[in-house]
């Protein structure tokens, strides 16, 4: 728990560049897909027994999604999870 604040800051973070990545350098997108980020983000969500981690994960990915224009690497992030 005491790192619960630095967690959901790099959740963050990694969202705003997966973000950034889809509208602006599709090698910053495709790097964190070939990485499989998402899917580890998934991951952690198998794993978590903790709402308080599991909301804001699950509202960052809903974010990502909704904000990206590529329809491939909308697809190819929901495939991957």
């Amino acid at each position: 728990m005491r790192n619960r604040e630095l967690v959901l800051d790099l959740l963050q973070s990694v969202v705003e560049i997966i973000t950034y990545g889809d509208k602006h350098d599709p090698s910053i997108l495709e790097c964190f897909m070939d990485r499989q980020v998402v899917a580890e983000f998934v991951r952690m969500l198998d794993i978590s027994e903790n709402s308080r981690i599991e909301a804001p994960l699950l509202q960052y990915l809903s974010i990502m999604i909704q904000n990206m224009d590529n329809e491939h690497a909308i697809c190819k992030t929901v495939s991957i999870s």
